[in-house]
């Protein structure tokens, strides 16, 4: 349990207790959104200590969550409760960027880091925030004090706002803000029914869910000095979104893209299809908003789960996966909101999926309102030339030309759109939402009135024969239904009503096929049935229909002939067809269709369109003798392996996606079927079931005189078997081996995201002379003969070529290269005694796999990995319900426990199995009247009997050997010798009481310590200054001014701020490219300035005398670069190039006086620098250059001069050099 602490509004030091402790809340509780809002509410009691501190900007700190610590959250609003208790409203401190002022104009450009830095330094006034962010993109915006009026919102919630320009999830931790890419992490952590949800609700806003764009764009045209607008549509006007099948009707959104073309470019069909394919992928055009309200125990936190280690905690932005089979969800998604309990440490909500509110949606709801304003307004934006005009409004108006376009709104953001042909308006496009939400309505009341029939049932006592309430109750819903059908009337389209029955149909079509429901009222009862059809689908619409069967394939192969299809229809030759392939076909390959005569015809070959898919489009000439076959070949017939996803063919259609035939989905109906009969004197429902893992009936019969309850498993369906595969969890070398020769090498202890665990098995493999290189096969686990199995098994392939996994007894899965997830297969053995195993046959010669989890389980529907019985102690347990009470057993293999509840007896039992009954034995009985306790083991511990009015245990001393745990108790005198306390919380601690010993801690925290020295672990540390503050942490300590971080020293050295500027760091480094080369580093930050190395010149010196520093932006000293404005003594210097030798700074004697000199290495070459003269050195000698000088002057003018260059024997001049001095 935690509690908060109230801080005075101009608080700096938070490590102390402030004002004092909150612990007199009742409730408190905080809220943070992502992206989104951050707030604290609390209920304080009105006799609480500090009932009268609490007011309006003083601060509140708690912790929120398992991460953000600490946090600070300012005052805002307080009410007075009726019954005199406060109620108080904060914010985060975060909330402080609303209070403070932007610059007038802000230009941002750069990474998403420069700008959330950019957007800091431009805050009027001292900034208290240190921001950063981890996003690489880069972009550009403008802010302005009249669109951008306050710093929060530049954050998100306008449009050109670093959350609109970067995308990303905000992380507030008290002044430290985070642009972060991804906040959260995916971990693992699983909230299910039966184990710690506690309570779920799901809402869906498919009212407004769009499935289909219709674009279009207005074209601007000069003709006759006149300008002429033309909307210009697409072919067939919507463009559908690949989840429109998926509802019963499409629901469609005008999208005008005229802003999307330049000024004189040509408005063509196909780029506005183009930009309505994009829009639909941007926007999520056909993805409902799913919200989860989830409620949850956390585990960590149960006495049941205390020795348990929990690796991952849920955090805000995390993805968690929540499961509950009842409401038909099983998801993994992030959560968006979170409501925290602070005093008692723990979540009370979660909220998974789409959020209902964040800053970004801000932006969104921002145009939503502008669109509606503008729907409302049944306003009329007429073209320049006033021939054309576009209405919007739910009203009719009055049409100007031919052409004119009505958007009519008939609310919750749908339209019809209406084009006036020059008599009337003319329906170019409906929305079918409207019927669809009032069947919806009819279908809900009628469900209600059902509902309420079955309640009112179970409230008469239809056990005990009340069948009087029954019947009137079966009347007065008959009644209602009698309503609705009359409501239903006024439609005029959906009901056909005769003197006996009313019958509603309604005709849907969902992913599974069409379906009729047919609800029928008559005197008898009510009867529900929900009936399939497998034919009449005229009014199944599609964006394109696949004309050949079964053609989702899904496989691999290295047959020549890939599979033989079915079509739908006759071929036409005057059609044009598109023949569409989606594969992994190897360079080379080559798609061939053939139809089918007496010999085969050749069709087309089909090439290649984009990564993966193949096509043709064109004519079939010789249609007469072909039958409705489609076959598939592979050339060349080289054997090697392809993997095709899909077939298609569509008829006069250019689509390139996949759509099954309509055939396809009515075949599926029949899978799913219920039927519910009601009449006065029997309610009997039957559900049944029939998918592809097998069949499941169950019946519920309530009659007058009996409930009984009853499941009838047929064709061995079964749901939560136990796991047959023994050691599934540690696999280890004896479950993995090799097969006729092959290698085989297990590592235990991987790491696989994907599954959140770092307990699964690499298995490598390779050689041998079988297509199998590796056996996974459970210890002495054997199928039996003639049962059902369901196997299942994770797998993740780090190889990149396909890799097979097979059972034992045939059925074959392939996992391709780089892919991960769990293959699970529906076997039926016919081999006595056979393995449970699985096979790995590389299409390579070696496979490189991860596993996890091998599960063989009996029937025929795959669940959750259970580890075997024979792996651990596993408890059975059978419940027996009976008119005279509850008998419950749990049974392992060593001991069982009974407990049996009768109308005056509560008698739980536990007793040893492999042990004398006699001598192993506890019992509890629960009367009426007392509680009695017996423990045996050979001999008799204790008996307690309590009684009604009071419990007492009285002695001289009362010893309690094990742990025991109070959960709330007043002890008015205690002797401990050693006490493990979690948190304590004291109003006075006497510290003379305290005499010696040592005090052991991961944190303490205090406003003052007074004593001369903490000693931890042989560390003597002096708090002596006043007005700083060291924090110490597990991992760095932290040297702070005031509030303001000064300093850092951590595992990487020590770091210096300003502010909330980073200075500069102080390490160990190594060399780039040669970790193995350490030394000690000195950077200088990008906010830093300037290094200085100084000394002071006096005791009493004020300021330091720089004797060398580094200015590499010229803001100390004027000049960027490297400054020595002290003497410099020099040895040697080097230049660059690596010369064969160094220079030297040194000294040389000419004469009888020593001269500064630069000389080579060898000393006999330089230049030496005398008081008025240059001197020359030359291999030891020296020459004033000023008699070199005086030479040349002399020389200077002479004209041309002639050098001999060489003599002959005669002495005789053979050439000459001219010089011109």
């Amino acid at each position: 349990m935690s509690y908060p602490i109230l801080y005075e509004a101009n608080e700096t030091d938070f490590f102390s207790m402030g004002l004092g402790v909150l612990a007199d809340a009742i409730k408190c509780e905080v809220l943070e959104e992502r992206n989104g809002r951050f707030e604290l509410e609390m209920t304080y009691a009105k006799e609480g200590i500090l009932f009268k501190e609490i007011k309006n900007d003083r601060i509140i700190k708690v912790d929120v969550g398992h991460e953000l610590k600490a946090q600070r959250f300012s005052i805002e609003k307080i009410t007075k409760n009726f019954d005199g208790t406060l109620q108080i409203f904060a914010v985060h401190c975060s909330y402080l960027s609303e209070r403070l002022g932007l610059k007038p104009e802000v230009i941002i450009n750069g990474s998403a880091n420069t700008a959330i830095n950019q957007w800091n330094n431009n805050l009027i006034g001292q900034s208290p925030f240190i921001v950063d962010s981890d996003i690489q993109t880069t972009g550009k915006t403008i802010w302005n004090i009249k669109e951008v009026d306050n710093p929060r919102i530049a954050l998100g919630g306008v449009k050109g706002s670093l959350l609109d320009v970067y995308g990303g999830e905000f992380r507030f931790d008290n002044y430290h803000i985070s642009l972060m890419k991804s906040r959260g992490n995916k971990t693992g952590y699983r909230i299910s029914y039966g184990r710690n949800l506690t309570n779920i609700e799901q809402e869906d806003y498919i009212s407004s869910t769009y499935t289909s764009v219709y674009p279009f764009a207005v074209q601007r045209e000069d003709k006759q000095n006149n300008q002429e607008e033309k909307v210009i549509t697409t072919n067939g006007y919507i463009v559908h979104s690949e989840h429109v099948d998926k509802y019963s009707h499409p629901r469609i959104i005008p999208i005008d893209f005229t802003s999307e073309f330049e000024e004189d470019e040509k408005i063509t069909s196909d780029k506005l299809k183009s930009l309505a394919t994009k829009y639909i992928k941007n926007n999520s055009i056909g993805i409902p908003k799913v919200s989860l309200e989830v409620e949850f125990v956390d585990l960590e936190q149960t006495l049941d789960h205390q020795d348990e280690v929990f690796d991952e905690k849920i955090n805000l932005c995390d993805e968690v996966l929540i499961s509950f089979e009842e409401m038909g969800i099983d998801i993994t998604d992030k959560v968006t909101s979170i409501i925290w309990d602070v005093l008692s440490d723990r979540y009370l909500k979660l909220n998974v999926g789409d959020a209902p509110r964040t800053l970004g949606s801000k932006l969104k709801d921002l145009d939503g309102k502008v669109q509606e304003a503008e729907k409302n307004s049944n306003n009329a934006l007429t073209s320049a030339n006033g021939k054309n005009t576009n209405f919007y409004g739910p009203d009719e108006p009055i049409a100007n030309k031919v052409g004119d376009t009505w958007f009519k709104d008939i609310g919750n953001g749908e339209y019809e759109i209406y084009q006036w042909n020059g008599t009337i308006w003319e329906l170019v496009s409906f929305d079918y939402s409207v019927i669809e939400k009032e069947l919806e309505q009819h279908k809900e009341d009628i469900k209600n009135a059902l509902d309420n029939s079955e309640q009112a049932i179970k409230e008469a006592d239809f056990v005990g024969g009340k069948l009087e309430d029954v019947e009137n109750t079966l009347g007065v819903q008959n009644s209602k239904i009698d309503e609705i059908d009359k409501q239903s009337i006024s439609n005029g389209k959906w009901i056909e009503e005769n003197e006996t029955s009313i019958k509603e149909t309604i005709a849907q079509t969902d992913e599974n096929g069409k379906k009729l429901i047919q609800i029928e009222k008559n005197t008898e009862g009510l009867s529900s049935t929900v009936i399939d059809l497998q034919k009449d689908f005229e009014n199944l619409e599609l964006p394109a229909r696949n004309l050949v069967r079964d053609s989702l394939v899904e496989k691999c192969s290295t047959s020549y002939l890939f599979q033989t299809f079915e079509t739908v229809e006759a071929w036409s030759k005057e059609d044009e067809y598109q023949f569409l392939l989606k594969g992994n076909l190897p360079d080379g390959k080559e798609p061939r269709i053939y139809g089918e005569d007496v010999s085969g015809i050749y069709l087309t070959k089909l090439s290649k369109i984009s990564d993966g898919l193949y096509g043709f489009k064109g004519k079939i000439n010789d249609v007469k003798s072909l039958k409705n076959i489609l076959k598939v070949y592979l050339y060349p017939d080289d054997k090697i392996e392809c993997c095709v996803d899909w077939i298609a063919v569509y008829k006069n259609d250019d689509t390139l996606k996949w759509y099954p035939a309509l055939e396809d989905n009515s075949k599926t109906l029949a899978k799913h079927w219920t039927a519910i009969e009601q009449n006065a004197q029997k309610i009997k429902e039957t559900i049944g079931k029939t998918d592809e893992q097998g069949t499941k009936l169950t019946q519920i019969e309530k009659e007058a005189g009996r409930i009984n309850e009853s499941l009838v498993e047929i064709e061995n369906q079964k749901i939560g078997g136990r796991n047959y595969f023994i050691n599934s969890e540690k696999l280890d070398s004896g479950n993995v081996i090799g097969y006729q020769g092959s290698v085989v090498n297990v590592y235990p202890n991987q790491k696989v995201d994907e599954w959140g665990t770092d307990k699964a098995f690499n298995i490598q493999c390779w050689d041998g002379s079988s297509e199998i290189k590796a056996m996974i096969h459970s210890r002495s686990s054997y199928m039996s003969d003639g049962t059902s199995y369901s196997p299942s098994i994770f797998v993740k392939n780090n190889g990149q070529a396909n890799v097979r996994i097979s059972c034992n007894i045939g059925a074959e899965l392939i996992i391709k290269g780089g892919e991960t997830k769990r293959l699970e297969f529906n076997v039926k053995n016919s081999t006595k005694n056979g393995i449970m195993q699985f096979l790995v046959k590389p299409t390579a010669t070696s496979a490189n796999i991860t596993v996890w989890h091998p599960q063989f389980e009996k029937g025929d529907k795959h669940q959750d990995w259970r580890p075997a019985w024979e792996d651990g102690d596993i408890k059975i347990t059978n419940v027996e319900k009976n008119v005279n009470g509850i008998q419950q057993t749990v049974q392992n293999k060593a001991d069982k426990s009974e407990v049996t509840q009768l109308a005056n007896l509560f008698d739980v039992r536990v007793t040893g199995l492999e042990d004398d009954i006699d001598e192993n034995y506890a019992a509890l009985n629960i009367l009426k009247d007392n509680i009695n306790l017996k423990v045996n083991a050979k001999d008799i511990i204790s008996q307690i009997n309590l009684s009604p009015e009071t419990i007492l245990i009285q002695s001289k001393k009362i010893m309690l050997d094990g742990q025991v745990n109070i959960n709330d108790a007043f002890i008015k005198k205690i002797t401990i010798n050693t006490a493990y306390i979690n948190h304590l919380k004291t109003v006075n601690f006497d510290a003379a009481q305290v005499t010696s010993g040592y005090i052991n801690s991961n944190r303490i925290q205090a406003k003052s310590i007074t004593t001369d020295k903490l000693a931890a672990n042989a560390i003597q540390v002096g708090f002596n200054a006043i007005g700083n503050a060291i924090k110490i942490s597990p991992n760095e300590l932290s040297f702070y001014s005031g509030s303001t971080l000064a300093g850092e020293i951590n595992s990487k050295g020590v770091s210096f701020y300003s502010g909330t500027r980073a200075i500069g760091h102080i390490g160990v480094n190594s060399k780039a490219g040669n970790s193995s080369v350490k030394g000690l580093v000195m950077d200088l930050d990008y906010t830093g300035d300037f290094v200085s190395w100084g000394f002071s010149e006096s005791a009493s010196a004020s300021t330091y005398t720089g004797m060398l520093s580094l200015d590499p932006k010229g803001k100390f000293t004027g000049e960027k670069g490297v400054h020595i404005p002290g003497l410099l003594h020099l040895n040697q210097i080097r230049p660059a190039g690596k010369p064969y030798q160094n220079l030297e700074f040194t000294s040389v004697v000419i004469g009888s006086t020593k001269y500064p000199a630069l000389m080579a290495a060898t000393s006999k070459n330089g230049i030496a620098f005398g008081s008025q003269y240059l001197y020359i050195i030359n291999n030891g000698n020296s020459y004033n250059f000023n008699d070199i000088s005086k030479l040349i002057s002399k020389l200077s003018g002479l004209g041309k001069v002639a050098i001999p260059t060489g003599f002959d024997g005669q002495g005789n001049v053979q050439g000459w050099y001219d010089m011109y001095l």
